[in-house]
């Protein structure tokens, strides 16, 4: 969309606005915008006003997992009512624990046999990212390092642990929720911040699947050995480094962090496993590594 530069004074410079944009957010004259510069680009964004997103959508044919990967994107999408047709009660249930255990400050608002409205009836707020975000950081640091003392002291009651997983899903969900409805910081940016939410979640679930996995174990399949035990700590350790990266950033401190990837990645290629399950463990510690470390590109933008 293009709009010519109108002069009507000596130093003053106006462009036309789409009638359609200000017809969907409501704006008047005398209304505010807010103008944020950004090398070339200059981004306008309206207050909203009572502006809720409703989609319509039928879950009827779908399976359950398809029901969470397509509420999971409404949600985080931005959308304030989300109509559901459905077909039965095993349907209806997943929606019940979605919003119990994703959708923070959403509930059931209309319900018939086969139609149910979900909204949000509480309006997320912008200011509340930042806590959100470190917290979800947090989270994930908790569990890791539970997960790790309980597996040393051979306790694989991973009941409560495992609750922390559900807590970062709901908190790096509100999050994207609140990027892509909110304007909160210029959009070159908030690009890298939505991946470096996304990876966060991904690297919490590994930590769900190790609670997952020595759960299910008969006890002879539990022995594992101090060494493995010690690398899963490292990468732990290594996880924590990204946090205070995070907060604290200096390319020097990266460059230290990544050194210590490639002492851990020595290590690990040196393991040997010796039962399925440090063979489960060491895989995941690959993984956890990997997934950390592309948080670098992230954070150098963002602090940039």
């Amino acid at each position: 969309m293009y709009r010519k530069i109108i002069k009507i004074a000596d130093k003053t410079y106006v462009i036309t606005l789409p009638l359609a944009w200000l017809s969907k957010y409501n704006l008047q004259k005398g209304d505010e915008l807010n103008l944020q510069e950004n090398s070339n680009e200059l981004t306008i964004t309206a207050a909203v006003k009572n502006n809720r997103q409703f989609i319509s959508v039928s879950i009827e044919s779908l399976d359950d997992r398809v029901i969470r990967w397509l509420l999971s994107a409404l949600h985080k999408s931005g959308y304030d009512e989300i109509e559901l047709f459905y077909n039965n009660t095993q349907q209806l249930q997943l929606v019940n624990e979605l919003l119990k255990d994703l959708f923070t400050g959403f509930t059931i608002t209309e319900k018939t046999e086969k139609r149910l409205v979900i909204s949000a009836i509480v309006e997320e707020q912008q200011e509340q990212f930042d806590n959100s975000f470190r917290r979800a950081f947090r989270v994930t640091i908790e569990m890791a390092d539970e997960t790790a003392a309980k597996i040393k002291q051979r306790d694989y009651n991973f009941q409560q642990t495992k609750k922390l997983e559900l807590l970062n899903n709901q908190l790096t969900n509100f999050c994207q929720r609140i990027l892509n409805k909110h304007r909160i910081i210029e959009y070159k940016k908030a690009n890298f911040l939505y991946v470096i939410l996304w990876n966060l979640e991904k690297i919490c679930d590994n930590y769900k699947y190790i609670c997952n996995h020595f759960e299910q174990q008969d006890d002879k399949d539990k022995q594992i050995s101090q060494e493995i035990i010690s690398l899963f700590e490292k990468v732990n350790s290594f996880f924590s480094l990204y946090y205070d990266l995070y907060y604290n950033f200096s390319l020097e401190k990266l460059t230290h962090i990544s050194k210590q990837q490639e002492i851990i990645k020595n290590e690990l290629i040196n393991f040997k496993a010796r039962n399925h399950s440090e063979m489960f463990l060491f895989n995941i510690c690959s993984q956890i590594l990997t997934q950390t470390a592309d948080f670098s590109a992230s954070i150098i933008v963002l602090n940039k």
